[in-house]
């Protein structure tokens, strides 16, 4: 049986940090600590798990952010395992996080994603219906992601207007 639902101890933040490893292979370096894990959750933020019985094989996380002088929930990270892709898992953890951020008051959720992945770009755009005006040129640096291995970290900034209700703006760059 699967379920979503709030990342609750220390070994399913360990959890996370495994996930992570599994599905980008980062280095130390990269990864999202439980330490830091647990103190977004701790101060508005939100990690949830996506749970096949009692094994964790997903997880995203965000945290209260500002836009243009507003809170919005900005998302982070999600990641599920590879043998558990394309099986509405992702689309599930985003609809969570879009409850999540509709209880605190928020209408809008932001994350980075790299434009060359199209099955991301696809899933934000069409999917979720996201909108795309900023444009982030190399904004993590080196990265030691499978994904990006010799490659620039270019990223769109997704906009997901979660209250239907989008704000006028022309496209930035964000160089």
């Amino acid at each position: 049986m699967l379920t979503i639902r709030k990342v609750k101890s220390v070994a399913e933040f360990h959890s996370c940090e495994a996930i992570q490893k599994a599905v980008w292979q980062f280095e130390d370096r990269e990864i999202i600590p439980v330490n830091e894990l647990i103190t977004i959750q701790h101060n508005g933020g939100l990690v949830l798990g996506a749970f096949d019985k009692d094994k964790m094989i997903g997880f995203c996380f965000g945290f209260l952010g500002m836009r243009d002088g507003k809170l919005v929930h900005s998302s982070r990270m999600l990641a599920v395992l590879p043998q558990y892709r394309n099986t509405g898992i992702g689309l599930r953890m985003k609809l969570a996080q879009k409850k999540f951020a509709l209880s605190q008051g928020l209408n809008l959720i932001t994350w980075t994603f790299d434009p060359l992945q199209s099955l991301n770009a696809h899933f934000n755009i069409a999917k979720l219906g996201c909108i795309v005006r900023q444009y982030f040129v190399n904004i993590y640096g080196t990265s030691s992601s499978v994904l990006n291995s010799g490659m620039e970290t270019d990223r769109f900034l997704a906009e997901w207007h979660i209250n239907g209700v989008l704000e006028s703006k022309s496209m930035e760059s964000g160089v």
